[in-house]
Parts: structure tokens; C-alpha cells; sequence
């Protein structure tokens, strides 16, 4: 278990696209702990233009990965997760079993703090209607903080659709259609928004 108020200073000085030395120094109060997080993030930060050292490295990292990411990142087998600097950079539900199931998935995943600098989270096609709603914006804090958020292929009205509009203002949503008759008044977003409104 982490403390937070130790690991803020060091999260607060991390970005997954600037410089690599704040890392390298975290990782080193981690690993001086005995903590094999420190071990992943060194590995992921290494810096080297050398073809086959760089595959050396990404396999070492790998193996590592392999031995800690549930510690690290506990999930269900229908949550991808992609890592980057020893951080979960990427989060992305192939499916969903249930609004409560995702409120209890989604609380697990952000209480730990490799989750900290992600900043995608992906819902495509995971078969979200409106009950999922309510879970997803009881994380609006957490959520404004993540670059991008798909939503692409779920069916919401579009009542929850100008709800989430509303709550995340620099979203942008493009495109709307049905295809199916007897769900005529939903509509499948089926461009993905992000909060730089490109796209």
C-alpha cells in the first residue's frame, strides 16, 4: 500500500511526455524501498538508441511487468491496460458487466497510483447505455484530468448525451446515427472526443 502524501511530491514533477530524470529519480527512492515498481519504471525510462540494447530493455521491462502488473494495477480480464514510463498510460473496457460491475472497476483502478499520469481511457464498444452514466461521472474529477476519452460505438439518448456534453465541456462529439429502428431514439456515437477538441 502507498502513502499518498509521500508519493505526491514525486507524481506532481512526473509526465509521460517530459523529461525522463524525474522518473529515474523516483524509481530510485522506490527500488532504495525494495519496491519492484521502481524496478519497472527504471527498466521503461532507459534511455538508448542502440536497436538491440533497446529490445534487451523492453523485454527486461516485460518480464518485470509480467511479474508485478496485478500487484501493481489489479483489474478484470476485460480491461486492457497498456504501460509507459512504469505507468498505466492507457485503460480501455472491451465490455461491461453492469453499471455497478464498472463503478467498482473503475474505483479499483484509480486508487492505485500507477494509474496517476493516464491519459486514456477508452469505452469503445463496450456496450454502455445510460445506466453506466452515473458511475462513469462519479470519477468527473479524475476523469478531467484525462486527455482523451472515447466513447465510440455505446448508445446513449440524447438526453445523456447533452449530459455529458455538460459535464465535460471541452469535449467535442462529431457525429450521431441509428441504425436500428427499434432504438430509434438513441443515438451510437461513433466518433471518439477529446477534451483538445480535435478531430
Amino acid at each position: 500500500m502507498y502513502d499518498a502524501a509521500e508519493l505526491a511530491p514525486f507524481l506532481s514533477e512526473l509526465s509521460l511526455e517530459g523529461p525522463l530524470e524525474p522518473f529515474l529519480v523516483f524509481a530510485d527512492w522506490l527500488q532504495a524501498r525494495g519496491d519492484l515498481w521502481g524496478e519497472l519504471i527504471a527498466m521503461q525510462c532507459q534511455p538508448t538508441t542502440d536497436e538491440q540494447h533497446k529490445k534487451t530493455l523492453e523485454l527486461a521491462s516485460y518480464n518485470i511487468l509480467q511479474r508485478v502488473a496485478d500487484t501493481l494495477c489489479p483489474r478484470d480480464q476485460a480491461v486492457g491496460i497498456a504501460w509507459h514510463r512504469g505507468f498505466v498510460a492507457v485503460i480501455a473496457f472491451g465490455d461491461a458487466y453492469g453499471p455497478a460491475w464498472l463503478g467498482d472497476e473503475l474505483a479499483r483502478l484509480f486508487a492505485s497510483p500507477v494509474t496517476a499520469l493516464c491519459n486514456e481511457l477508452s469505452f469503445s464498444g463496450a456496450h454502455l447505455d445510460d445506466n453506466y452514466v452515473q458511475p462513469i461521472l462519479r470519477f468527473k474529477p479524475r476523469l478531467d484530468r484525462i486527455a482523451r476519452l472515447d466513447f465510440e460505438n455505446n448508445w446513449f439518448s440524447p438526453a445523456v448525451v447533452e449530459g455529458l456534453r455538460a459535464a465535460f465541456p471541452r469535449a467535442r462529439i462529431a457525429h450521431q446515427r441509428s441504425d436500428d429502428e427499434a432504438r430509434s431514439e438513441r443515438g451510437v456515437l461513433v466518433k471518439s472526443w477529446d477534451d483538445h477538441g480535435d478531430g
